[in-house]
């Protein structure tokens, strides 16, 4: 209760003692206060600690929301059923379809159709005369196209047996290679099957029942299995070829995405370049599964990936991926427009050098001219200095914590920006070198693709061989050869090999 003037005057009415007593009583109320209030001081700083935390906890988590295939590294497939967000690229001002001059697939009329059908008048259809005997002034045409009934063609290998008259030794006529056994399917059925399991991603009993539907014979689904393994051994030529193109090759893409073996967590790797794709299937993800990929370790031209730090730890050129790139950057300027307005600059100066570059290709030329080297790199030295203004690092006050201060994504990409200057413009400085690694990219989605279908590998052997044929098929269509016609020349024990030496 506040003291009041009747309790002072009371107070001093009765004498020396009951003031004195009074003011010790004030005094201990006064310190208790005063100690109330700073334990109400301690708390309300570790509230204040606390709620920091939080905000920057809900701004990390909503930065984590909002992160998407446009502004991350996150896969398009992870984007789900929810509004797309628009797109980076400008509108180009042409008209949706097909342009002038494209060939199109129209179905057209052939000149020798493989059968005819008549349909003739036979009578007038005005006054009902007959007309069985009139010749036709001429005949409109249509055509059909369309696939004959499918089925199974049986052909019987006979051998020959006979006796020699003069020795008496019998000898018997040997059958193709390929006929090994009493009874076997041919090479355009185990294509369809490969066809249909490995590259169509149609899981192994669907397959069966679908070649009984064509077919009307009935394969088992152990049948179909056997048929997809028996195309790993034939295929260990071509994968070799194709691990000597990407050699030769003055530049390729390397990259790695997660992939699930019989319950396990694995890696698969891939090299690839517009001719050739190679992959390797490897329970770790750094260097001890590309060494045992056979392709960086002895390769001299340069490599296009992620930065991701395994990468660098090779003794050759080095290239960037500037679609990741443009992409941390579209989330770093969406966290922050005004404060982050350096990384919509930088976006801006690789995209108009790729168009620069590519302007420069068309008209033959190899390399930028010396002033416009000069401008690109003095732009993005001007554009980085920016950024750092904007993200600068600052030394904690407090008491020090263990190991390296954390840093925000803007200055994690702006110190890689820096460090790796060269490798990000790699492609202005070497027209061998791609903008991108979307090759890669593309090469692995199929991995992605197989496992939401039909779940993860049964076993390190139906992967290897999965992977192996894979790899072998996207070769042969990057060669301009379909993929059902590259298993039958595999099955047929002569596989498409890739040039050994790449072709710009």
């Amino acid at each position: 209760m506040p003291l009041k003037r009747r309790d002072i005057i009371r107070a001093y009415e009765r004498g020396r003692d009951a003031v004195i007593d009074l003011v010790q009583g004030l005094v201990c109320r006064t310190e208790q206060l005063e100690g109330d209030n700073d334990a109400l001081r301690n708390e309300n700083a570790e509230l204040a600690e606390k709620t920091a935390l939080l905000e920057e906890r809900v701004k990390d988590l909503e930065k984590r929301i909002n992160k998407n295939s446009r502004n991350s590294s996150k896969p398009p497939s992870s984007d789900g059923f929810k509004r797309k967000t628009p797109v980076r690229k400008k509108k180009s001002g042409r008209s949706p379809g097909g342009q002038k001059g494209h060939p199109g697939h129209t179905l057209e009329m052939v000149e020798n159709p493989d059968e005819t059908v008549l349909h003739p008048v036979e009578e007038c259809s005005h006054c009902g005369r007959s007309l069985a005997a009139v010749d036709a002034e001429e005949y409109e045409k249509r055509q059909v196209s369309d696939l004959p009934p499918v089925r199974i063609v049986v052909t019987e290998h006979r051998s020959e047996v006979k006796r020699c008259p003069s020795c008496g030794h019998t000898t018997r006529a040997r059958f193709p290679e390929e006929v090994k056994k009493p009874t076997s399917y041919g090479p355009n059925l185990r294509s369809l099957v490969a066809y249909l399991v490995i590259y169509q991603h149609v899981p192994y009993k669907r397959a069966s029942e679908l070649v009984y539907e064509l077919t009307g014979r009935g394969l088992s689904t152990g049948t179909c299995v056997n048929i997809c393994r028996e195309l790993n051994p034939l295929l260990a030529t071509a994968e070799g070829a194709a691990r000597l193109s990407l050699l030769s090759s003055p530049a390729l893409g390397v990259d790695e995405t997660g992939i699930r073996i019989a319950g396990r967590n694995f890696w698969l790797h891939v090299a690839c370049t517009a001719m050739s794709t190679l992959y390797l299937v490897h329970e770790k993800r750094g260097s001890e599964a590309t060494d045992a990929m056979g392709i960086l370790p002895d390769y001299d031209g340069r490599a296009i990936h992620d930065s991701w730090n395994p990468y660098f730890g090779y003794d050759c050129d080095h290239g960037l991926c500037c679609a990741h790139l443009l992409r941390e950057l579209a989330g770093i300027g969406e966290d922050d427009p005004e404060r982050q307005a350096w990384a919509g600059e930088l976006s801006t100066l690789l995209v108009d050098t790729k168009k620069l570059v590519d302007e420069r290709k068309e008209k033959g030329r190899t390399s930028l001219r010396k002033r416009e080297l000069e401008f690109l790199e003095s732009e993005y030295d001007r554009i980085t200095a920016m950024g750092w203004s904007a993200n600068p690092i600052v030394e904690n006050d407090g008491p020090k914590k263990r190991g390296r201060p954390k840093k925000t994504d803007a200055q994690n990409l702006l110190a890689r920006l820096c460090k790796h200057k060269e490798w990000v413009l790699a492609f202005a400085y070497d027209f061998t070198a791609n903008f991108d690694n979307n090759q890669s990219e593309r090469d692995l989605r199929m991995a992605k693709l197989q496992q939401k279908i039909s779940g993860c590998f049964r076993s390190m052997e139906g992967a290897e061989g999965f992977f192996r044929a894979r790899g072998y098929i996207s070769t042969a269509r990057k060669n301009d050869l379909s993929a059902m016609e590259a298993l039958r020349l595999a099955y047929g024990s002569d596989p498409f090999l890739p040039p050994a030496l790449f072709s710009p």
